[in-house]
């Protein structure tokens, strides 16, 4: 059986890739971003990128560009822009009109009713409003059908050479259990933590520098200054 995703805010496709490399076909990702959408498209050439904002992305469309009818996606996912929520955003707030983007992802799982959802924040997102827009979340989902769970997840715990942390609430509306991925890299884990070098250590050099003088003057050897 193939299981199938729509990415919703999908930017230049993070999910998506995340997705693929789980064995899921990702059909479609929409972002109001159009430079990330160029990138969404060649780096899954095989979705289709809607452009636009999500305010204006019908259920409708979204059938209609991947065959789909209700009911039959298996997972969307989406991760509404974190600005609103973040702490180092002095002026977060539910007012931010940003904060709110996420009930347009409850439009779509309310139009599409994909068996599973997933979906990603920063984890200011418990504090924002004593705890607002969480209680929002899930309470809309639960009337929708879908038993939710949500946990914070750090980057570094699964082999990013990052120190990054996201709430990621994923539930489904077809009584499956429902779990976090367990860390599988840290102390006393399968792997130690991945540091930069592990990570792209092997790549040649290439100063910044030498790029812009190369840019500049059409591919001539750079300055000895740019070395």
């Amino acid at each position: 059986m193939e299981h199938t995703a729509i990415d919703l805010f999908c930017g230049a496709g993070g999910l998506s890739a995340g997705l693929e490399m789980a064995g899921f076909k990702v059909l479609a990702g929409n972002d109001h971003f159009d430079a990330a959408g160029r990138t969404f498209e060649q780096t899954h050439p095989k979705a289709k990128f809607i452009p636009g904002p999500i305010q204006e992305l019908s259920v409708e469309r979204l059938m209609q560009v991947t065959g789909l009818r209700r009911g039959e996606l298996t997972v969307l996912v989406g991760g509404p822009p974190c600005q609103a929520y973040s702490v180092y955003n002095h002026q977060r707030g539910m007012h931010d009109e940003r904060a709110s983007l996420f009930r347009e992802y409850l439009r779509i799982v309310d139009g599409l009713r994909p068996e599973w959802i997933v979906m990603e924040n920063v984890t200011g997102i418990y504090s924002i409003a004593n705890g607002e827009a969480v209680r929002a979340i899930k309470s809309e989902l639960a009337a929708l059908g879908y038993a939710v769970q949500d946990a914070v997840l750090r980057a570094e715990d699964f082999g990013v050479p990052q120190e990054r942390r996201r709430v990621v609430f994923i539930g489904n509306r077809i009584g499956a259990p429902i779990s976090h991925p367990e860390p599988s890299h840290g102390p006393g884990r399968d792997a130690p933590f991945t540091t930069i070098k592990d990570a792209i250590g092997d790549l040649p050099r290439f100063s910044a520098s030498c790029a812009v003088a190369q840019r500049r003057w059409g591919g001539m050897q750079p300055r000895p200054w740019a070395r």
